[in-house]
């Protein structure tokens, strides 16, 4: 599988890589080291634009601003529980950021205050559980004794 390449302004853009591209990148707004803040124009309706916010290939969680992580976290949770299509972080993103969380408890958690207040009462204790347990398994060779 190729890595993708960085957008440039005047690339096509699809908001997820399952849909074809209906967008257009109008500017990089910032440059960062695992993400590019971009301006889109939607190529049938140009006065339509938008802003999104593009990872590149392989995440640096030290970029990921608080809401951001918490978005990520729960977008990568809730791919996990199949109510997502597709999960925001493949295998290497997924490793490096538990390791991340796993590093900086302070980090990890005021992700989980911020992530909490957004969940449902149902939700907490298997959201908790998802984050402490699954992403963040010390030993993934017992993952098969489940």
């Amino acid at each position: 599988m190729s890595q993708p390449r960085l957008l440039h302004v005047g690339d096509l853009y699809a908001l997820r890589p399952d849909l074809k591209p209906r967008w257009r990148v109008a500017a990089i707004l910032h440059r960062g080291r695992s993400y590019d803040d971009v301006r889109l124009e939607h190529l049938t309706n140009p006065t339509l634009t938008s802003r999104a916010r593009v990872y590149h290939p392989g995440l640096n969680p030290t970029d990921l601003t608080l809401p951001v992580l918490v978005r990520l976290l729960d977008r990568a949770y809730r791919a996990d529980q199949g109510t997502f299509r597709t999960s925001p972080l493949n295998e290497a993103d997924r490793q490096r950021l538990a390791d991340y969380l796993a590093c900086h408890d302070l980090v990890r958690e005021a992700a989980w205050e911020d992530w909490n207040r957004e969940l449902g009462v149902r939700e907490q204790d298997a959201a908790r559980y998802w984050l402490d347990l699954t992403l963040m398994d010390p030993a993934p060779e017992d993952a098969d004794r489940r």
